[in-house]
């Protein structure tokens, strides 16, 4: 077993196993919130990989749905992030991806659906590009943060570009006009 500091930063933070929510005692606030987000969580992937009138973002989602599902790219829930993230991680020949999900979620996704289906498209992308650096061709170095960013905020561009055709009473707020104006054509951008 590797030394405390040759370990994953993220086991050295969160331990060696992440507790799926059954493991956590009846009764515990993380397992009742998990088990209210989950199906919603759910939901919104099954929308976006197969309701959502975009075969990039399906297909996206549809990758999405199997690394979170197969645990490739397991999720867990943390009050340390403030928005639905994606943390990766490699050193030697140990390496993580995790889907980060805020203890807030819940209220975000009620505040504002179409913001939180957004950031699940971005974390979308970085889990593919995690998946496909390190699981499908693990001799590419593909996981770079800019370029994996710049796809990321390109999918969402190409998630917004398609809502505003689908919605017409949807705004754009500042972020969003942001990623729309860097990326107008969206993932051919």
């Amino acid at each position: 077993m590797p030394g405390k500091t040759e370990q994953l930063l993220f086991n050295q933070i969160f331990g060696d196993n992440l507790p799926s929510q059954n493991d956590l005692p009846e009764g515990d606030q993380y397992r009742r919130l998990a088990e209210e987000l989950v199906p919603k969580f759910d939901a919104c992937v099954d929308y976006l990989r197969e309701k959502f009138p975009n075969e990039q973002i399906n297909q996206l989602m549809t990758l999405f749905w199997r690394l979170v599902g197969n645990k490739i790219t397991p999720s867990a829930l943390t009050p340390a992030v403030q928005s639905v993230s994606f943390w990766a991680e490699v050193r030697g020949t140990e390496k993580i991806g995790v889907v980060l999900m805020p203890v807030n979620w819940l209220s975000k996704l009620d505040k504002d659906l179409y913001m939180q289906l957004g950031a699940l498209v971005f974390t979308a992308s970085q889990a593919k590009d995690y998946y496909q650096a390190f699981i499908e061709e693990p001799a590419l170095n593909i996981f770079d943060s800019q370029s994996t960013r710049n796809r990321a905020l390109a999918y969402e561009a190409e998630y917004l570009l398609t809502l505003i055709q689908i919605d017409e009473q949807f705004t754009p707020n500042e972020y969003q006009l942001q990623v729309l104006n860097t990326y107008p054509r969206g993932v051919a951008s």
